[in-house]
């Protein structure tokens, strides 16, 4: 799935359908490039926690700056007058430049700081400052407040192709830069097992409630479950999300602009644990219900509130049979197990499960039964928001 790769290409058609991608003639997107660069063509350095001054006149109403990491990081410039010349009280406008020449974010202002952005090791981020009002030859400074960090989200990564190829156990700094911008995350699997994600607010510096989009793939690129990450007293509710993963394969993370989340710092872990019984997703119907295999612990985990993870059996005798499911940890929302026959069906149900719980049911040889695996009620505590459970079918003697 390579969205800007599709778009693109109905970019270069509508052109060629139009007239624009006739020779000598720029498209909007290289016409912004090529007006961002002559604008950062002689950008004055900054170096890493260093202040420059400058000021801007007739002859000069536009100059620009640029900051190169020497490793990776996360950036913000901050701007402010740097002397008092008159009784006017002046403002610029403040440009964030990517290291392509392409506008990220602009602010106005006196005394400001831009969006927060991250950088990879020799990457490149340019600022432009033009007057806004009282300006000419007013005095300003621009400090570049960057804080080192040793894994970051660095574009690009804006479709599956430059997905981030996820290492197990190591911790990311990300942001959202732009509203339409999107960070992808990879994480494969060599073998069966099951991925425990983590995407949290990285720093909590103002009241302001940020609201992520949080969608996750599997290697087909079917959409599992997409959530809303909202805060709730300002925890996260995507953190400790468990995700299976068959052998060989590969799950997709995608985390999006949501509310109030543009230059607000994120981060990312994800550790995987190999299980050699492990639910396949998508499981949530009748028709893509997991195999059972008798007296077998099965892997699972719901991952939103409206998903249902499904199995079945065939009974190899008939008499009773029992269904088990265990919860990793005792959790105030409460699961259920329900059993159908081939007909759907339902035979019997759990009463509510709060950690350890069972159903048991007649059989009849050489039929086939499908277990249903569901919440009942609404999540307790952020921390309890997705658990690991162990489902497993037994026949009695």
């Amino acid at each position: 799935m390579k969205i800007k790769s599709v778009l693109a290409g109905c970019l270069v058609f509508a052109l060629a359908c139009t007239g624009w991608g006739q020779p000598g003639i720029l498209s909007a997107y290289e016409s912004q490039v090529a007006a961002a660069d002559n604008k950062l063509s002689s950008a004055t350095a900054i170096g890493a926690n260093k202040t420059v001054s400058g000021s801007l006149s007739e002859n000069a109403k536009t100059k620009s700056y640029k900051f190169s990491a020497s490793e990776p990081g996360y950036l913000t410039f901050y701007i402010e007058r740097a002397a008092v010349e008159s009784t006017s009280q002046p403002s610029w406008k403040a440009t964030l430049y990517d290291g392509k020449g392409i506008s990220v974010a602009s602010v106005t202002d006196t005394n400001f700081y831009t969006q927060t952005v991250v950088v990879d090791k020799d990457g490149l981020y340019y600022l432009v400052i033009e007057g806004g009002s009282n300006y000419l030859n007013e005095k300003y400074s621009i400090t570049a407040n960057f804080t080192p960090c040793d894994y970051v989200v660095a574009e690009p990564n804006e479709e599956v192709d430059t997905a981030l190829s996820v290492v197990s156990g190591r911790k990311y700094v990300g942001v959202i830069d732009q509203s339409s911008d999107a960070d992808y995350f990879k994480i494969s699997a060599s073998q069966k097992g099951y991925a425990t994600i983590n995407f949290d607010r990285l720093i909590r510096s103002s009241t302001t409630q940020p609201s992520w989009g949080f969608s996750v793939y599997d290697s087909e690129l079917n959409e599992l479950f997409s959530l809303n990450s909202a805060y709730n007293s300002d925890a996260l509710n995507t953190k400790g999300i468990v995700v299976p993963i068959p052998a060989d394969k590969f799950i997709i993370v995608k985390v999006s602009n949501g509310s109030n989340t543009l230059g607000v710092l994120y981060s990312f872990d994800a550790t995987f644990k190999a299980a050699s019984l492990v639910e396949t997703e998508p499981n949530n119907t009748f028709a893509s219900a997991d195999k059972l295999k008798l007296k077998k612990a099965y892997v699972g985990s719901l991952a939103e509130k409206s998903t249902n993870d499904y199995f079945y059996f065939k009974a190899t005798k008939t008499g009773k049979y029992v269904v088990n499911l265990n919860l990793s940890k005792s959790a105030a929302a409460a699961y259920k197990i329900t059993v159908y026959d081939k007909s759907l069906s339902e035979v019997v149900s759990s009463e509510n499960i709060n950690k350890k719980g069972k159903v048991s049911f007649k059989a009849k040889k050489g039929k086939k039964y499908y277990i249903m695996v569901s919440r009942t009620s609404s999540y307790g505590a952020d921390s309890e928001y997705n658990l690991l459970y162990k489902v497993k079918v037994t026949p009695k003697a």
